[in-house]
Formats: structure tokens, C-alpha cells, sequence
């Protein structure tokens, strides 16, 4: 209902107090669906594990506990006390699941991710090594060699550019490999995800009648998986290329450990930072640039 995401977007430019507001009311509305609007708690954890839902723990919390934890997600001025004075339960790694969705919501980075257009704004680059979401100049192409610097932002960009334009054959591949290092068990239940999810997504289709036909043919569990049938393989590829649960796996598993890497420090400098010092040395061929130079330094002209 109303006028959705892109209905508000270009209102930051025009309006920032308005749009504010409005993205103060977007985080709360999404922290609130995570949370679940349910009646009772026996009814909220029914649901959260009768889907089997990677954040459905988040739905069990309910009166205080959940007016606590959307405040938590949703407003950058909450602090650790909000959360310490609803007393919940938390394992070490719920507590860092809320921290991202606090980062993501309140720290307003899905917001300035989904302010940007994939293949526009950002995209990936075959010519790289790495698969991970790189600038773009204009649409569909990507820069030579500029990467983005802020980590959460380029982990959410990478997300959207795999969800948009699907795995590559090779991915599907290595992927596949990954997988075959779990034990059997482990491994047949991460398969059924991908499996599920497909035939859940085609059978929705049918539903809405936006496809017909018979449903993906995919081997039933993963032990007939085979890593060097490359028929199989490509078979698998068209059928789970757009899968989520696959494209989130290969990401956790394959390219985020290999691809991304973060140095302790970083170096940024300009103009105006080399030439906040007592006395300033340089040289350049040309006059053209001097008015953009720091106010501290004076060009030498020519014979002085």
C-alpha cells in the first residue's frame, strides 16, 4: 500500500526534514514485520518455527520485549540501554543479528543502498576476479578499477546485484564443490533449502498464473549430485541460478571468504589535507587548476 519505497526516495533531495520523518516511519514499519504482528506469543512462535524462518526467533518476543527491540532497530538515538531494560534472552549471535538489522535500519544503509539502481549505480564487473558489487559509471558500465569503500554498503550492493542478475555457471560449480565438503546430512539439508524454495516459487507462479508448465526437475536430494556431470550442473544452473537460498549460500560459503578483505587502517588524503601544514612544496607544468588549490597555497609565477 502507499506509495512504497521509490515514493518517497526522491524526496530526500527536495525535502530532508520530510524525509526524514518518512524514513524514521519506513525503519519502524520493516522492524515491526520482522518482529511479527501476532496476538499471542504461543501463536508467534508457532509461526516462526512452522516456516522455518532464518529470523523467526525475532517473532516470539511480544509487549515490551518487541516495542524495546523495534525502537532498538529503527531509531539511531537508541542505546544499550534500551535494550538491557527489556531483558531478553539473547545468545551471542542473536545479539549480532540485531546489531546488523539496527545497522541496516537505523543506520539508514538500506536506505541509501536502495536509493541507488543495480547495473546503474552498482553491478558487478566480469572482468574482475572478485564477484563483489563494484561503482558504475553509467548504465552497464562498470568502472575500471574503483571499488567501494564503505564494506556494509558494498555486502548489501553485492546481495542485490546476485539477486538481480543470478549466479554464473561457474558459480553454480563452485558452489557445488563447497556443498560436497558437509557431511551427507548436512549437506542433503542445505540441498532441500534450495529444492524447497524452488518449488515453492514455482508453485506461487502457477497460482498467480504468471507461468505454466511442469515443475523444475531437480534430483531429489544430494547424494545424486554429481560435481563432474556438466549436464547435471547446468541443468541445476538454469533452475536455481535466481534461487536466494543457493545465491546466499555460495555468498556466505564461497566469495565473502575469498573476495573480501578489510585493512586495520586506512589512508585518504587531499589538496586540502597535504597543505594543512606550517610550509608547502610542490610543482605542477600547468596554471589550469590554481583556483581549486587550498587558500594556503600561492602559485609561483612564471620568471619569479
Amino acid at each position: 500500500g502507499g506509495t512504497g519505497l521509490g515514493g518517497f526516495l526522491p524526496r530526500l533531495v527536495v525535502d530532508r526534514e520530510a524525509a526524514s520523518s518518512r524514513a524514521s516511519m519506513l525503519y519502524t514499519a520493516v522492524a515491526r514485520a520482522l518482529l511479527g504482528n501476532h496476538g499471542d506469543a504461543a501463536t508467534a512462535a508457532s509461526s516462526a518455527t512452522a516456516g522455518n524462518e532464518e529470523l523467526g526467533w525475532l517473532k516470539v518476543f511480544q509487549g515490551d520485549q518487541r516495542s524495546a527491540l523495534v525502537r532498538v532497530l529503527s531509531d539511531p538515538a537508541a542505546t544499550q540501554a534500551d535494550l538491557e531494560t527489556a531483558q531478553l534472552e539473547l545468545t551471542p549471535e542473536q545479539l549480532a543479528v540485531i546489531m546488523v538489522l539496527r545497522g541496516l535500519l537505523a543506520g539508514g544503509i538500506l536506505l541509501h543502498v536502495f536509493s541507488k539502481r543495480v547495473r546503474v549505480a552498482f553491478g558487478s564487473d566480469a572482468r574482475r576476479q572478485k564477484r563483489l558489487a563494484v561503482p558504475y559509471r553509467a548504465t552497464d558500465t562498470p568502472t575500471e578499477r574503483s571499488e567501494f569503500a564503505d564494506v556494509d554498503a558494498l555486502l548489501a550492493m553485492t546481495h542485490i546485484t546476485l539477486y538481480a542478475e543470478g549466479l554464473l555457471e561457474k558459480d553454480m560449480t563452485d558452489v557445488l564443490h563447497k556443498l560436497h565438503e558437509l557431511e551427507p546430512e548436512q549437506r542433503d539439508a542445505v540441498y532441500q533449502q534450495w529444492r524447497g524454495l524452488c518449488l515453492r516459487s514455482h508453485a506461487e507462479q502457477v497460482a498467480s498464473q504468471t507461468t505454466s508448465g511442469d515443475p523444475p526437475r531437480l534430483p531429489p536430494s544430494a547424494g545424486e549430485l554429481d560435481v563432474r556431470d556438466h549436464a547435471q550442473i547446468h541443468q541445476l544452473w538454469q533452475q536455481l541460478r535466481f534461487n536466494r537460498e543457493t545465491i546466499n549460500y555460495w555468498l556466505r560459503e564461497v566469495t565473502f571468504p575469498r573476495d573480501t578483505c578489510e585493512y586495520p587502517h586506512r589512508l585518504q588524503a587531499t589538496p586540502f589535507h597535504l597543505a594543512d601544514v606550517p610550509r608547502q612544496l610542490g610543482f605542477s607544468g600547468t596554471n589550469d587548476t590554481n583556483l581549486t588549490m587550498p587558500l594556503s597555497i600561492e602559485p609561483v609565477l612564471d620568471g619569479a
